[in-house]
């Protein structure tokens, strides 16, 4: 990562007050947040390798100042948590830091001026590298038409409305769309289930659009995980009326599997023992039938 040591290299040759600070995001980089908000709870692991990171940094002499989207009132869960996985010193600042050369590790909602900012949601702006042009290449104008690809995917496979379960070629398109994003804990799904209610279910002014507005962004960043965990559901339907299948074959039919498996596998003369096999069973079932 040549530009990030490029760049601190030019902050320290310019004195800059941000040549000795890294800037780090909480949730999703040093808090594995792998089921989503679930009200705003810590119960994640540490990511791993975010332990021994901070402590490279902290014990090598640099500022670090944890930065987080929550407002003030989880800064000292934040805190307690650092503390508990780190072991390393932490405050929380009530004050808005432009700059962060403190002794210890910073919490807070402003972010300050850094040689870097560590995040798993951001983007890395270079004018080098095409400056706008590539900046949010592959990012739909309007948020609208995020899930218009997986909506087009369904919609071309023929799948019905009345249809309860997706086939296997709807699935792997579906599976290909959200490679990468993990299912919907049930917290996740008991949270949408509220926001959806709290859109639907009153009245309200029209000043107090933005916040249904809100609400409906909030729903819509949590489709991707609904889907995959609807797949998961699927497949296990799935996998479920396959073996109910096996289970209801008779004899005769599991026998003439085996067969068919066997010559398929160019394995002919287990087939053709396999066959015999059943053949012999047959004959003692006739010469010997069970009451």
């Amino acid at each position: 990562m040549t530009w990030l040591l490029d760049r601190a290299r030019t902050l320290a040759l310019a004195g800059s007050p941000s040549a000795r600070t890294l800037v780090i995001d909480f949730d999703g980089v040093i808090h594995d947040q792998f089921d989503g908000w679930r009200g705003g709870d810590l119960y994640g692991p540490p990511i791993p390798g975010a332990v021994e990171a901070l402590h490279r940094y902290f014990r090598g002499g640099w500022h670090i100042a944890v930065v987080t989207a929550r407002d003030e009132s989880h800064h000292a869960k934040i805190r307690a948590y650092l503390e508990e996985h780190t072991g390393l010193p932490v405050v929380v600042s009530e004050r808005r830091h432009a700059y962060w050369h403190g002794p210890e590790i910073l919490v807070t909602n402003v972010k300050p001026g850094g040689v870097g900012y560590v995040d798993d949601n951001g983007v890395r702006f270079s004018v080098a590298a095409g400056g706008w042009a590539t900046a949010l290449a592959g990012l739909p104008a309007s948020p609208n038409d995020v899930l218009r690809p997986v909506k087009e995917a369904i919609r071309e496979s023929g799948v019905k409305d009345t249809e309860l379960l997706l086939t296997a070629d709807e699935r792997t398109r579906l599976q290909v769309l959200l490679a990468g994003v993990k299912p919907a804990g049930n917290a996740v799904v008991a949270d949408l289930t509220r926001a959806v209610a709290d859109i639907q279910g009153h009245d309200h002014p029209n000043w107090e659009d933005l916040f249904c507005g809100n609400l409906t962004s909030w729903a819509g960043e949590r489709a991707g995980y609904l889907l995959a965990r609807l797949l998961l559901r699927e497949e296990e339907v799935e996998r479920l009326r396959a073996q109910l299948a096996e289970l209801t074959k008779s004899p005769s039919e599991r026998a003439n599997d085996r067969v068919r498996t066997l010559r398929a596998s160019g394995d002919v003369e287990g087939a053709i023992a396999a066959a015999e096999a059943f053949a012999a069973e047959q004959a003692a079932e006739v010469a010997n039938p069970r009451l």
